[in-house]
């Protein structure tokens, strides 16, 4: 009798499982921030991170970078904050020498002209510059700023006003004029330097309603020269 071999069942074939590669890690470096994650950290998440609240966290190193780099930020916007309030604080300050300059100049230009026309024109003009002064000084203050208090005759003779005494000296109406309008001039370039430094919100207000009364009285100034020089009379103060 033949004998018939049998050979062995073969098992089911399995396919053998692959591990998938794992990325290579670099233990030694912090993994990278951008400047999206680091805006969600700060403000929280925006655009597209909306609609997609399971969002990969940051990692606790990441997060106290973020909040390093956050501190940073605030501390130069503060800084930036205080060199402009600062600059602020000197222009405002230097407008205030001016306005107390034309105060001391068309005080003594109203006790020393001889018509009562142009005296009250100088009356008025000696308190419109001390009450710009003040409000100028007083917004320094606000500002956490010493406001200064100078401003004398001999000062503003010095800024602008240099004609002033010369023509008090000779007592002519039509001279005094012409130099309380230099004065002005001399003004006018002050407020219209600051008004275009880059001053802001209340200072810019400030200044730019005064330098709307100053451009008033410098054209008034300006046609009550012309008057003058086309032989116009004044009542004489006896």
């Amino acid at each position: 009798m033949t004998k018939v071999m049998l050979k062995p069942a073969m098992p089911p074939y399995k396919a053998s499982a692959v591990a998938a590669p794992k990325p290579e890690t670099r233990p030694d470096r912090q993994p990278f921030v951008s400047v999206r994650e680091m805006h969600k950290t700060l403000i929280g998440p925006t655009g597209a991170a909306m609609n997609n609240p399971a969002s990969k966290p940051l990692t606790s190193s990441s997060t106290a970078f973020t909040i390093h780099f956050s501190r940073i930020v605030v501390q130069l916007s503060l800084d930036r904050d205080d060199m402009i309030k600062d600059e602020t604080i000197d222009l405002l300050n230097e407008l205030i020498h001016v306005c107390k300059d034309g105060e001391h100049g068309y005080r003594t230009a109203a006790e020393d002209v001889r018509n009562s026309q142009l005296q009250s024109v100088f009356s008025e003009y000696a308190k419109q510059r001390g009450s710009c002064a003040r409000l100028l000084q007083a917004e320094v203050e606000r500002l956490g700023g010493a406001a200064t208090d100078s401003g004398t005759l001999t000062a503003a003779v010095h800024r602008g006003w240099i004609d002033l005494k010369a023509a008090l000296s000779r007592g002519d109406g039509g001279a005094i004029v012409a130099a309380c309008e230099t004065g002005e001039d001399h003004t006018l370039a002050a407020f219209e330097r600051v008004v275009n430094a880059g001053i802001t919100g209340e200072s810019l207000s400030i200044v730019e309603r005064q330098y709307g009364k100053v451009k008033e009285a410098h054209t008034r100034l300006v046609r009550l020269k012309e008057e003058m020089s086309r032989g116009a009379e004044f009542q004489q103060n006896e």
